[in-house]
């Protein structure tokens, strides 16, 4: 599992991210689910569920080709019409150890 510290920057944070979207475009959804569950903890996303929700998305009709959904390298995604999310929340208290807030970003799908 890939830890930082407290005080990690948004881009330290969005390095694990882009890290974890290209373990995902490369199908290694074993070692992407890896890097960020401790080991012996309980996986409510197995990447088994990760794999098939992937797979399963649906495209908007503005940039559906009618092909399976799947994850692509952040640094060869383009963007359509639609606009990335990446942000990271800081909570003031958290009720989970270690856990200081939360990350948006979305994932780009068949190139977008």
């Amino acid at each position: 599992m890939i830890t930082l510290p407290t005080n990690a920057s948004d881009d330290e944070i969005f390095d694990v991210v882009r890290r974890w979207v290209d373990l995902l475009a490369n199908g290694e959804f074993d070692e992407a689910q890896a890097s960020l569950i401790r080991d012996g903890a309980e996986r409510d996303w197995p990447p088994e569920l990760v794999a098939e929700l992937i797979s399963s998305y649906e495209l908007p009709p503005a940039v559906d080709t009618g092909e399976k959904a799947r994850v692509t390298k952040v640094g060869d995604a383009r963007v359509a019409d639609i606009h990335p999310r990446p942000t990271v929340a800081r909570w003031e208290k958290s009720g989970r150890p270690g856990v200081i807030g939360d990350v948006h970003f979305d994932l780009p799908i068949n190139g977008i």
